[in-house]
């Protein structure tokens, strides 16, 4: 991790199943979010710029509001401190 970011993300990735047939078997796979990776310096923001879904799936998997299954998240801890 960079001494001075505030977060970091890499190659983070969010499937969701999608199911069909009679027994709701998963027969494909939606990539919402497939390899994002950035890092939050200090005084910069961060926006998507596409429209859809994929800002919030990011969002909540940052957050690990969903659980992502691939990838890394880290957090600089001194920021939540004083």
């Amino acid at each position: 991790m960079n001494s001075r970011s505030l977060m970091e993300v890499e190659e983070l990735k969010t499937y969701f199943p999608v199911r069909g047939g009679i027994w709701l078997r998963s027969i494909a796979t939606c990539k919402a979010v497939d390899g994002v990776s950035f890092q939050l310096m200090p005084g910069e923001r961060w926006a998507c710029r596409r429209i859809g879904l994929r800002q919030s799936t990011l969002g909540k998997s940052i957050v690990r509001l969903l659980t992502p299954p691939r990838g890394q998240i880290r957090l600089k801890a001194s920021i939540w401190l004083p």
